[in-house]
């Protein structure tokens, strides 16, 4: 049977590297604050004592948010290059696409396991919504192999 391969999470790579790196903005903030007091004043009302504050806060957030989205990626990754991983093979059953508002989830089932997903929850699997259901990969009926 031929199989159409939708996500593979080692050839996707790390796809929430954003989340991290929008701690970037606020060190920039800060390092405006701590280093050029008189500049960052014209543009924010806030003491220059404040600029270091912020950079300590910037640097565990991205501390934070790259180790809770890095390390998932690396064992999702290691557990397919290794095989210690399922394999679920059918047709897609009970397609249900994403609200038209974007509130909620998409799923469907194939040979009787559930699979969900939000494209607003950082996960390092497949998490693509449809909007609609004829463009989503999931909603084909053909056969699938996951």
């Amino acid at each position: 049977m031929n199989f159409e391969t939708v996500f593979d999470v080692a050839q996707a790579g790390y796809k929430d590297w954003w989340f991290p790196a929008m701690g970037l903005v606020f060190v920039a903030i800060g390092a405006a604050l701590a280093f050029f007091p008189r500049w960052a004043s014209l543009i924010i009302s806030a003491p220059a004592r404040a600029g270091w504050p912020l950079i300590v806060f910037a640097l565990i957030w991205m501390l934070g948010a790259f180790t809770f989205s890095y390390f998932p990626y690396i064992w999702a990754r290691e557990a397919l290059l290794s095989g210690d991983h399922s394999v679920v093979e059918g047709p897609v059953t009970d397609f249900v696409p994403m609200p038209r508002d974007g509130k909620g989830k998409e799923s469907f089932t194939v040979a009787g396991q559930k699979f969900e997903y939000s494209p607003y929850r950082g996960t390092p699997g497949f998490n693509t919504q449809a909007h609609m259901a004829d463009r989503s990969p999931a909603a084909s009926t053909s056969a699938s192999h996951i």
